[in-house]
């Protein structure tokens, strides 16, 4: 199975969670738009460095300077321009302000999509994968006991 080009994902991203989505989510919570680092466009840069693999800051910064992004990105007078700066400090600042509320509000609604088949790849099953390396469960007894330590028999105690 191939994997999905950054263009595709980008596209279904819009799909699930469009300007007008973030826009509603930004009003409700009362948070101001700043330039060209929007919540979209933030959250999608995170995403993509994600699944790049290689995605560096700086990467992903290069995305919204060759306008790799398209429409997703504002109309901010620098981007009509060309001027946009492949400075990283403006992407991880708006990285830093961006309230986990909103990531997982995200996740639930490209979910939700997902489960409701409003975005298709292709695909006669659905499929998720959770690789747990950004997940972390509670730590309740249930978890423990089907999930006990590991261990090592063959370590041997220090000094014997």
């Amino acid at each position: 199975m191939t994997v999905p080009k950054a263009p595709i994902l980008l596209q279904l991203f819009g799909r699930a969670v469009g300007p007008q989505w973030f826009d509603d989510i930004r009003q409700r919570l009362g948070l101001k738009e700043r330039g060209i680092y929007t919540l979209a466009v933030v959250v999608w840069l995170m995403m993509w460095q994600r699944l790049d693999g290689r995605g560096s800051l700086a990467m992903a910064v290069q995305q919204v300077v060759q306008g790799v992004l398209g429409d997703a990105l504002p109309q901010d007078k620098r981007v009509r321009e060309g001027r946009v700066s492949s400075n990283t400090g403006a992407l991880s600042r708006a990285r830093g302000r961006l309230p986990r509320l909103i990531v997982e509000m995200v996740c639930d609604q490209i979910f939700t999509k997902l489960m409701a088949a409003e975005l298709c790849l292709g695909l006669l099953a659905r499929l998720f994968l959770l690789d747990g390396s950004s997940m972390r469960l509670a730590h309740t007894p249930a978890l423990i006991t089907t999930y006990p330590l590991a261990s090592n028999p063959t370590e041997r105690p220090i000094g014997r």
